[in-house]
């Protein structure tokens, strides 16, 4: 079965999609972690849900932008100058804006290094928050890309020649078509 960790969709739906037979079950299990983990790389973030604990700078103003969205709970939040973040650090006056994981904060979070830790889920995957079909498109058609290139057809390889004659060839991590897929959902710096 898909990596439950980073797996954007499931191996049945992936032999649905690609008609792939039976026995090529363990290949695009494979397959399927590989372009999810792409796709996160290519993202800057983790799409599927899961826990996080995150320990932030803070940014001098009542906002902060959290390394993972969309958000489906928010456990707690501390601000701790000593980073020891004991139950006394907790704070209750803030809102998070799930969708584009931005927290704001009725004071100011402080400008000091690592001194915001957050608790919450993140990710696409739950019932609230599914993942999106073409995030799922992008992950097939990333499935098919492998399948392709490992099937030495040359897919994702482009040649250079410069003018004395020596070629270069390059080999990208998604196809194009994926990554203009993903390209909304990259996390801004």
């Amino acid at each position: 079965m898909a990596d439950s960790e980073n797996a954007l969709i499931t191996v049945d739906y992936a032999r649905q999609m690609l008609g792939a037979e039976v026995d090529e079950i363990a290949s695009i299990d494979n397959l399927i972690d590989a372009a999810s983990s792409a796709a996160n790389s290519y993202t800057k973030r983790k799409l599927k849900t899961r826990s996080h604990t995150v320990v932030l700078d803070g940014t001098g103003k009542n906002t902060l932008l959290l390394p993972e969205y969309p958000v489906t709970a928010f456990t707690s939040l501390f601000i701790d100058r000593d980073r020891t973040f004991g139950a006394d650090t907790e704070i209750t006056d803030y809102y998070v804006h799930e969708e584009l994981g931005e927290l704001y904060y009725g004071g100011t979070f402080p400008k000091v290094w690592k001194c915001v830790k957050a608790v919450f889920t993140a990710g696409y995957g739950t019932e609230e928050q599914p993942i999106p079909e073409d995030i799922k498109i992008a992950i097939i058609e990333t499935v098919q890309w492998y399948r392709s290139r490992l099937a030495g057809e040359g897919i994702g390889v482009t040649a250079i020649q410069n003018p004395n004659g020596i070629t270069t060839r390059y080999e990208a991590d998604l196809p194009v078509s994926a990554r203009r897929r993903l390209d909304a959902y990259v996390r801004p710096l």
